[in-house]
């Protein structure tokens, strides 16, 4: 797949992910960038208490009169070790962080605090607009890898919708920021100016969970224009829009122990690939911010488990380090590409696993083939014996019948004008006659199949059929039990290349 061709819809979270404050919890932009450096911050257990635990595998009394530098910090979605944590979510540390700048621990990370400080000042001609600074045009309140990464893609060219994601009550703010980043007046990014990315209230919405039934269904932000709308139709909008604000339901998620499927939503499996950035990803089954769901039916819609939401970290989601996202202004436009990349191995290892698959069933129906057109014409005595068939065996004459859909001269006649045996048998007799093969193997090796209904009236066999195998069929008839495993191969493969939806579904016939 061309991944530049692939449409895009981002989600940004907006607390410790594209901004630095985070009102909905209460803290200030001081207190937010010690929770970032707390959060990168690997801590492990040892006999005489906690340790810090770098990247290289050294630790460090929390206390350590020695600076930690930013390669001490980890970036990385799994922890560095199974003992190892952030020092942000260990209970007993946490509490620190709020005052981690004044704390002994915190005071180690001094100088990553200051290149942060640092690097969140406006250090351009002038002053920041209003819209974009909290402080008076001195430093930024949306982080300028955000801007970067919408301006870089737009510039490339790429299909893209933005939405903005939230708990808290900072819409109105974030409305404010990106009108004037559409409207030019963002500094850093002159050249960029796109009306499509100006934000009215009629893209606002908040986005709530019904309770009996865990649908997830978006209404206006103002409580203008009527009832909410259904999970496919906020999809769409989320997707038609350049850009879309929402504020996420926190009730729900906290009520449900922060569960990954009661969390905010992020769709997989349509056109449109979407990527949810969030800083509250965690390596955890039980404890997750994003509720990735997936399309089933007609227009409905179920969340992975935890595990599975784990394995699309870096695909799908992206646990987002504000540390990183601050100092590097090409954060999110990295992980962007970095996605695509990893999409992209995913379905060539998926598409090379098929193939391998497919490879194995097709020798499988050529070594049956093999075996049947091994069958002489002598044994077909133990069938003409048969006033009527064993069960197993009718089976297997039944199913000849089906695969060939009464579509050949000799379907259900008797071949050579004698009247021993039943129809049935007499049925597979005429099955094994060259003619009636040939025809079978120019459907298959056409690509053509078996066609949807007889594969859907041959798999049903099987299906109530359990013991209807190969072996139950040799104890009565050698030339039956070559057949049966024939039919078997082929539905195997017709069935596996149906569900690769491919032109993979030819076999080279020899002969």
């Amino acid at each position: 797949m061309n991944t530049a061709s692939t449409k895009l819809c981002l989600h940004f979270d907006v607390n410790e992910t594209i901004l630095l404050e985070d009102r909905a919890g209460g803290d200030t932009r001081e207190a937010c960038l010690s929770k970032i450096i707390a959060k990168s911050a690997s801590v492990v257990a040892a006999d005489e208490g906690w340790l810090w635990l770098s990247p290289d595998g050294s630790t460090a009394a929390l206390s350590s009169s020695e600076k930690r530098s930013l390669s001490d910090l980890h970036f990385g979605f799994a922890p560095l070790s199974p003992s190892a944590q952030s020092y942000y979510r260990t209970p007993e540390l946490k509490p620190a962080v709020k005052e981690f700048m004044s704390h002994p621990h915190g005071l180690v990370w001094s100088k990553v605090m200051e290149s942060l400080v640092t690097k969140l000042r406006y250090d351009g001609p002038g002053k920041l607009p209003p819209s974009l600074s909290q402080d008076g045009g001195e430093s930024h309140f949306v982080l300028p890898s955000f801007f970067k990464c919408v301006a870089g893609l737009v510039q490339e060219g790429r299909d893209m919708s933005v939405v903005i994601r939230t708990f808290g009550d900072d819409l109105e703010e974030i409305k404010a920021a990106l009108n004037a980043f559409a409207k030019g007046e963002h500094p850093m990014f002159p050249g960029f100016k796109d009306p499509a990315f100006e934000v009215d209230d009629n893209k606002m919405w908040r986005g709530r969970y019904v309770q009996a039934t865990g649908e997830w269904r978006l209404s206006p932000w103002k409580g203008e224009g009527g009832g909410s709308i259904g999970e496919a139709e906020a999809v769409e909008i989320f997707e038609g829009n350049k850009v879309t604000l929402v504020q996420d339901d926190y009730q729900y998620w906290s009520q449900n122990g922060c569960s990954p499927w009661a969390g905010k939503p992020c769709w997989v499996g349509g056109e449109v690939r979407h990527i949810f950035f969030d800083d509250n990803i965690h390596y955890s089954e039980d404890d997750s911010i994003v509720a990735v769901r997936r399309r089933v039916g007609e227009g409905g819609f179920e969340p992975l488990d935890g595990k599975q939401t784990m394995e699309v970290e870096g695909e799908a989601i992206v646990k987002v380090f504000g540390v990183m996202a601050l100092l590097n202004d090409d954060y999110f436009l990295e992980k962007v590409k970095a996605c695509e990349e990893e999409k992209k191995a995913v379905e060539e290892k998926v598409e090379g696993k098929v193939d391998g698959d497919l490879s194995a069933l097709r020798e499988a129906v050529l070594e049956a083939e093999a075996r049947y057109r091994g069958v002489h014409r002598n044994d077909y005595s133990e069938l003409k014996a048969l006033a009527r068939p064993p069960p197993a065996l009718a089976l297997t004459c039944q199913a000849a019948k089906i695969m060939l859909s009464r579509k050949t001269a000799k379907a259900g006649a008797d071949a050579d004008g004698m009247t021993f045996g039943s129809s049935e048998t007499i049925m597979l007799v005429c099955w094994l006659d060259a003619s009636v093969q040939n025809y079978i193997r120019d459907e298959l090796a056409g690509g053509r199949g078996l066609g949807a209904a007889i594969c859907k009236e041959l798999t049903q066999l099987q299906e109530k059929n359990p013991t209807w195998t190969v072996e139950k069929v040799s104890y009565c008839s050698s030339a039956g039990a070559a057949v049966t495993a024939w039919i078997f191969a082929v539905l195997d493969f017709v069935r596996a290349a149906e569900a690769a939806g491919s032109a993979k579904r030819t076999i080279p016939f020899k002969g």
